[in-house]
């Protein structure tokens, strides 16, 4: 069990051919993919065909028969979903009442490999708790697309197939997929950039089938979705999720409430057809090329997305903005939304018209950050939408240049100071270009540039003193003094 994707065939079909199964069952293991069944009837249909046995009126009982003489044997039913997820409830008792009959004779094992978490109902597999496939670690993941990419020169690449197996979340048919484009003569770095612009839409590899294209595999479980019992309010919970990077909390959850008219409902249903799995704070998480995918082409219901916003923007607006008292206490709250916040801001400044609400969201995020993990992320971000908007670009740039100061990105800061020293003095605020004139001149102490500090400092300190702003005059003539202090004791 599990979602599309996540090597399940793949598994199936090692089993059935380890020496180790072979050695037991012999000739007598059995795969029968029902991928093209629409019901039961077909089913057999195929499984008979694949056991050699000639036509018959009644297929199934047939092939229970020949199966019940054979010492050993082993079943795998691939691809079972189709059936067990029919949107005819008679298709799907009548699949469930075909694996109890096969699952009654004692000298076969079966095996199934189908969408979702749950096992079928009415037989007592002996693997149900852990019948669950996960993506694989790391380390697998490096090793499977080597062992498909080869080539010495991935020795060279280690950094960006790492980054680029994270990203796709280790999924099993991703990293499959990326390692034969790998084998075409595309490096890890260049996969990188791919993924970075397109997403899941370019991971395929020949066809437009389900082991050749993750787009077409995630759609498969999606089109199973459609017509089940709470199956549109599950795809709106699902697009919901797919905008926030760490999963949907606890916390959130609970105020979306009243926006579904059963919202535990669609959440079961989709742990059902493992769209998501409940992560060990009882988050909602999805898997990364899952999540893009429904980022892509199924956007939020208007009044989800309307709820959604306000959620975060409340979350937004207590972020603490200075390193206080109460920071640890108010960051409690935050801490574990920040990530959801950074990507639910970036889809609004990709969707949105530039606005004071937004701003002060961004604003107020990007300060918690600077106190916590300096990021530039949403304010570079911004800064590209925002040529219209010079009252919101000079304060996002001045506050750009102050995170690259605190990484020590000289150069960058001094771009980013200048260009908002230019929007500020076109809007008129002169007292907002002088204190980037101050910045300029601090950073130009840091890089030995005394002659052109003293060039800043006075510029700002005449502004100032027009303005009859004492305390930053006062501030000025005491770095003045500090540059010519240092420039004296240099001579």
């Amino acid at each position: 069990m599990g979602s599309g994707g996540i090597g399940k065939t793949s598994l199936s079909l090692a089993v059935i051919h380890d020496q180790r199964v072979v050695g037991v069952v012999g000739d007598s293991g059995y795969f029968v993919s029902v991928e093209s069944a629409t019901d039961v009837g077909a089913a057999a249909h195929l499984l008979a065909g694949q056991l050699g046995l000639p036509e018959s009126p009644d297929p199934l009982s047939a092939s229970i028969t020949h199966l019940q003489t054979i010492p050993r044997a082993l079943l795998i039913v691939d691809n079972l979903e189709t059936l067990l997820f029919s949107k005819n409830a008679a298709a799907r008792k009548d699949t469930e009442r075909m694996l109890q009959r096969l699952a009654g004779i004692p000298s076969l094992t079966l095996i199934i490999t189908s969408r979702g978490a749950v096992p079928p109902n009415g037989i007592r597999w002996s693997n149900a708790p852990s019948a669950g496939l996960e993506t694989i670690s790391l380390g697998a993941a490096r090793e499977t697309f080597e062992q498909i990419a080869g080539g010495p020169e991935l020795a060279h690449e280690c950094d960006a197939l790492d980054s680029l197996l994270a990203n796709v979340d280790c999924m099993p048919l991703a990293v499959t997929l990326l390692a034969q484009m790998a084998r075409l003569g595309n490096s890890p770095s260049h996969l990188l950039q791919r993924w970075q612009r397109k997403k899941t839409s370019f991971i395929r590899s020949g066809g437009d089938d389900r082991e050749s294209s993750v787009d077409v595999s995630i759609q498969i479980s999606l089109d199973l979705l459609e017509g089940m019992h709470n199956g549109t309010e599950g795809q709106q919970l699902l697009s919901i999720c797919a905008h926030l990077s760490d999963g949907l909390r606890p916390s959130v959850f609970d105020q979306l409430d009243d926006h579904f008219e059963d919202i535990h409902g669609a959440r079961d249903l989709l742990v059902e057809f493992a769209f998501i799995s409940i992560g060990p704070e009882n988050e909602l998480k999805m898997l990364s090329p899952v999540r893009h995918f429904v980022l892509k082409h199924h956007a939020m219901a208007i009044n989800h997305a309307a709820a959604l916003r306000k959620i975060y923007f409340d979350i937004a607006a207590s972020c603490p903005t200075d390193v206080g008292e109460d920071f640890s206490r108010l960051s409690q709250n935050v801490a574990p939304e920040y990530g959801n916040l950074t990507s639910f801001l970036l889809h609004l400044i990709n969707i949105e018209e530039p606005s004071q609400e937004l701003f002060d969201a961004i604003t107020a995020v990007s300060e918690y950050a600077y106190w916590t993990v300096p990021s530039m992320t949403l304010r570079e971000a911004f800064c590209q939408r925002l040529d219209a908007h010079p009252v919101w670009l000079a304060p996002c740039l001045k506050d750009l240049a102050r995170t690259q100061l605190s990484r020590d990105e000289y150069a960058l800061a001094v771009r980013e100071l200048l260009a908002a020293q230019n929007t500020f003095i076109e809007l008129g605020y002169e007292a907002n270009a002088a204190r980037c004139a101050q910045g300029l001149g601090s950073i130009c102490i840091l890089r030995d540039e005394y002659d052109q500090a003293v060039i800043h400092f006075n510029s700002a300190r005449d502004v100032f003193k027009r303005r009859g702003e004492r305390l930053n005059v006062a501030q000025c003539t005491e770095d003045l003094g500090t540059v010519r202090a240092t420039l004296g004791a240099r001579r």
